[in-house]
């Protein structure tokens, strides 16, 4: 196994998922699922292990529905898959051919479908739920679709058509699940779902579109799966090394077990002659500072601006700095009085909430005790450098 960052894994070289996936296909037989973590982290490489791991009589379909930016492109590009992978559905799809009957000449896929037909998105979708179900019906006691980065479709529909339309499609989705007890949807993505659907709470929106969905997270790997990752793919980088396991067990601790910056590392590594453990540090060290920011770690900045409103996130700085500046977590009543230090604002309600949206969002976790700190240290240490704070 070669350093790979960012790049496709195959189900064959995933390391240390196999607990958790064995998790999500025990609460697939009960229910579906929503699959969070932070970006990076290994989703899209789970649900592909996943896939290659279903059990029989378990029809596992994963689709990458980024690009998608209304309700009918993405039923056309369901329906489209459904007809790739099974042919079987191909030929049974009647309540989908009868709906298209209606629009002579028509058909779903490279022919464009009339803005009539585009108005009824909703009822083209519910049919090809249908079929699938009905057809696979004889081979198969569960049928899981995997929407794969379905937060950013959900936003792309705001924007090209309106948070009624993107309500619509979840609720849509839900009832299906719900009208199909064979039915199960995987939804994951690097944007969290709780971020689109609070805006379109603020549109008036009361439903609850995903409480019939348990809410698992993808964590880091713990110190001994990252542990052996590094080392393979050390020894798969040539690298030479006296103290294997002393290195591979010093890049697991300075990234947190996070796969991705694993992979980083390991490859910055493999460029030098020979590698000793005090390289370790040196060289996360100077990926934390480089100019070119090749782990992207910009992103927990910029995607600030993203994530919350105007008046949030000087809230949501206020407290990265002051928790970057401690060596300890932090109490929430600590924090209460940072970001009043700093930021304008009545009451604490505001950064209590801002608190828990931080929580879901990756930056910050909780001891026992209820103080926070950062989720990440090796985000706290970047937070540090490019802020310029001394802890």
């Amino acid at each position: 196994m070669r350093p790979n960052p960012g790049g496709h894994i195959s189900a064959s070289e995933v390391v240390g998922r196999d607990v958790l996936i064995r998790r999500l296909w025990a609460a697939l037989e009960q229910q579906s699922v929503v699959l969070v973590a932070e970006r990076r982290i290994g989703k899209t490489t789970v649900v592909r292990k996943m896939v290659a791991d279903a059990a029989e009589g378990v029809l596992p379909l994963w689709m990458d529905v980024e690009g998608l930016r209304t309700p009918l492109e993405f039923a056309q590009a369901v329906f489209d898959h459904l007809r790739r992978r099974l042919p079987k559905y191909r030929r049974a799809a009647h309540r989908v051919h009868q709906f298209l009957e209606r629009y002579k000449g028509t058909s779903i896929g490279p022919v464009t479908i009339p803005a009539a037909a585009a108005r009824e998105w909703k009822p083209l979708l519910e049919s090809i739920f249908g079929d699938l179900v009905a057809v696979q019906a004889d081979e198969y006691d569960r049928v899981v679709l995997i929407f794969d980065e379905l937060p950013l479709m959900l936003q792309k529909i705001v924007h090209s058509a309106s948070e009624e339309t993107a309500v619509d499609l979840l609720d849509t989705l839900r009832a299906c699940r719900q009208t199909h007890p064979t039915l199960r949807m995987v939804y994951t993505g690097s944007v969290g779902l709780h971020h689109v659907v609070r805006r379109l709470r603020d549109a008036h929106y009361v439903g609850s579109p995903m409480n019939d969905m348990l809410l698992e997270e993808v964590p880091v790997l713990d110190l001994r799966h990252a542990t052996r990752l590094a080392a393979l793919l050390l020894e798969g980088a040539g690298v030479v090394t006296d103290g294997l396991d002393g290195v591979a067990q010093a890049i697991a601790g300075a990234v947190d077990g996070h796969p991705f910056l694993i992979h980083h590392l390991a490859r910055e590594l493999a460029r030098a002659a020979s590698v000793e453990p005090a390289a370790v540090e040196a060289t996360v060290r100077q990926c934390l500072t480089d100019g070119q920011d090749r782990w992207d770690m910009g992103h927990f900045a910029k995607r600030i601006a993203h994530y919350y409103t105007e008046a949030e996130q000087p809230i949501v700085r206020a407290v990265l700095d002051a928790l970057a500046a401690s060596s300890e977590p932090l109490s929430v009543s600590a924090l209460l009085q940072a970001v009043k230090a700093v930021v304008p604002i009545e009451g604490d309600e505001p950064t209590r909430g801002v608190l828990d949206l931080m929580r879901r969002d990756h930056y910050l976790q909780t001891d026992e005790s209820g103080r926070y700190d950062f989720k990440l240290f090796i985000v706290k240490r970047w937070w540090r450098l490019d802020r310029g704070i001394e802890s």
